[in-house]
This record gives structure tokens, sequence and C-alpha cells, in this order.
């Protein structure tokens, strides 16, 4: 709970038209960096028998969109 409390405040200083580094990056039509955060957290949950489903729906959505590019 406090974890979740201080993202709050962190996330109430965050200009609102900021964008992460990520969402710049599909902008720009550059592959993203979501093999070492996504994947790896779904690489982890495989091993450990967790079910990760947001990541792995992020994971394919990011991937889809990267697959994209080459068609422009």
């Amino acid at each position: 709970a406090d974890d979740i409390t201080g993202w709050y405040d962190i996330l109430a200083t965050v200009h609102p038209e900021g964008r992460t580094s990520m969402l710049q990056d599909v902008n720009a039509g550059r592959i993203t960096e979501v093999d070492i955060f996504a994947g790896k957290l779904i690489e982890l949950g495989q091993k450990h028998a967790i079910d990760v489903p947001v990541n792995r729906l992020l994971f394919h959505a990011i991937k889809t969109i990267e697959s994209r590019y080459a068609e422009s």
C-alpha cells in the first residue's frame, strides 16, 4: 500500500504532456526496449509460475505496432 501511495505522489509531479521513452520510440517509428522490460518479466513469470497477463498483452501490442514499421 505504501508503494502505491508513493507512486501517486510521483505521478502527480509528471507534466501532463510528458511522454515515456517507449512512447517516444513508438511515435518516432523506432524499435522499443519492450523486450528488456515486459519480455524479461514474462520470462521470469514463466520461470516462477506466475501469470503476468497485463505484461503479456502490452508486450504483444507493442510488438504488433513495431511490426507495422516496415509497412510504412
